[in-house]
Parts: structure tokens; C-alpha cells; sequence
């Protein structure tokens, strides 16, 4: 079903993120391999020397000769594992959303709250190393490398919370290893925490094994 208004919302998003892909993936935690601009493997399809980031048209443009062509929407969800929605929602949050949009969220916790948060969780987590959670659910989607950047971190046992039907109220079920990606806005300042819940190497078997902080930070 069409919603004029979602479809406005994305047309302005990709207004205001026009030739500023390279930047918008790298403060979202894309890796600088992959936006060097030459063949390498691909991070969608896993081929080898199939893909090349080219940002041709301002719009995070790349081919790969498996799968196909692409832009920065899809780039980010793949390699960030993050659906459309939460896709948006970053971009959005990075390149800045349209004054007059019609979508305003739901009452949040607030900004030093959530800022506290993501503070005491990014320093409970540490850098990645070779054989760590993070770095075999990677592998397991072909997208290791040597060296990570430092706005990936493996936070060792992070709650998992679900809402009680009854009461409305988030209650924790459950710890899970999690990769911890620090977004980041243009500035290099950190704007909020996107959570992947790991388990065995693999997305945990929860109903929302990706979350992110839902205020800025």
C-alpha cells in the first residue's frame, strides 16, 4: 500500500544524503575497505573481486557483477544488518531530517539519560580481536578484516529486554554477546548505539536481535 507521506519522508532523506554517501556510511560504521573505490570482495553476495564502491551519482552508487547494482540504503542494510526502516532512521539521523516531517516519535527517556547509557555500555565493552564473537559472526558473513575500526566493539554479556504485555513495561530476559557499532554524525561526534544480540557466532534467536539507543548521545 502506498503512504505519501513515508514516501516523502524517504525522498527527503535522499535529498539531504545526495553526495554525502561516503561520509553518511562511514559515521554509520561502513568500513573504509569497502568505500576505497576498488574491486574487492563483495559484501552483499560474498563474491570475490566482484564489487567496487564508485558513489557515482551521489547517491553511495556500486556494482557488483553477481548481484547487481545498488546504492547507500541497501550498502548500509547489508552490511550493517539493518532492515529499511532502521536504515532510514540513521541516515536520517545523520544527515538531518526535514524540519517540517510529519513523523515524530513517541515520548523517549532523555537525551543524558540515554547518553549515560550508551557511555557505561560502550566502556562495559571492548575492542575486537581475531576469534571473538563479533569476529565470527562477521566471518560468517564474509565481512572479517585484519583490523577493525574502533567504532565496533564486543560488549561480553548485554541485557536483552522485552516488553510485558501486561504490564507495558521492558523487563531483561535474557544476556547475549553483542557488537556494539558507534554511530557517529558528520562532526565525528557519537550519536547513538546500534545493537546486534550474538550467539554461537550467529544473530541471537530473538524476536529483535538488532536494536538501536533511541535518543541521541
Amino acid at each position: 500500500m502506498n503512504n505519501p507521506e513515508y514516501e516523502a519522508r524517504i525522498d527527503d532523506v535522499k535529498r539531504r544524503a545526495h553526495g554525502r554517501w561516503t561520509e553518511i556510511l562511514g559515521s554509520l560504521g561502513v568500513s573504509e575497505q569497502i568505500l576505497k573505490k576498488r574491486n574487492q570482495p563483495c559484501p552483499l553476495c560474498g563474491g570475490t573481486d566482484r564489487f567496487q564502491y564508485t558513489d557515482k551519482f551521489g547517491e553511495g552508487n556500486y556494482p557488483c557483477r553477481a548481484c547487481g547494482a545498488g546504492g547507500g540504503f541497501k550498502l548500509l542494510q547489508a552490511v550493517m544488518g539493518l532492515d529499511f526502516n532502521t536504515a532510514l532512521r540513521e541516515v536520517e539521523r545523520v544527515a538531518g531530517a526535514s524540519p517540517s516531517g510529519q513523523h515524530v516519535a513517541s515520548p523517549e527517556p532523555s537525551a543524558d539519560r540515554m547518553k549515560a547509557l550508551a557511555k557505561r555500555l560502550w566502556e562495559e565493552a571492548k575492542p575486537l580481536t581475531p576469534g571473538d564473537e563479533v569476529d565470527r559472526y562477521l566471518s560468517g558473513r564474509r565481512l572479517a578484516l585484519a583490523n577493525y575500526p574502533k567504532v565496533l566493539r564486543l560488549h561480553p554479556a548485554l541485557g536483552y529486554y522485552e516488553k510485558d504485555p501486561s504490564s507495558g513495561k521492558s523487563r531483561k530476559v535474557a544476556e547475549y554477546a553483542a557488537m556494539l557499532a558507534c554511530i557517529q554524525g558528520a562532526d565525528g561526534h557519537a550519536v547513538t548505539l546500534h545493537r546486534t544480540y550474538l550467539k554461537d557466532g550467529r544473530k541471537a534467536s530473538v524476536s529483535d536481535a538488532k536494536k538501536v539507543l533511541s535518543s541521541g548521545i
